[in-house]
């Protein structure tokens, strides 16, 4: 059974690093948005829509594909691999 110490200090841990997301994604945002408005029209970088999915904003895909690394599931290995 997990004494109630234990459960506070998980409990901080947790919340800890929800919010060091919810910062990174902000900051992540925020550095996108800057982008984007520097090059409205897609002439320096692929700000363009995906066909299928006009029906959303720009903001929604960032998201959206936020959401989707988020979510994924990787291997210790793969994530070293992705940064080397």
């Amino acid at each position: 059974m997990i004494d109630s110490r234990s459960q506070q200090n998980s409990n901080h841990w947790t919340t800890l690093n929800l919010t060091n997301s919810i910062n990174r994604l902000k900051k992540s945002f925020e550095a996108w948005q800057a982008r984007f408005k520097s090059d409205p029209h897609g002439n320096n970088y692929k700000n363009h829509l995906l066909s299928g999915l006009e029906d959303y904003s720009r903001e929604q895909l960032y998201y959206m594909a936020f959401a989707r690394v988020w979510c994924s599931n990787r291997r210790p290995a793969s994530a070293i691999e992705g940064v080397s």
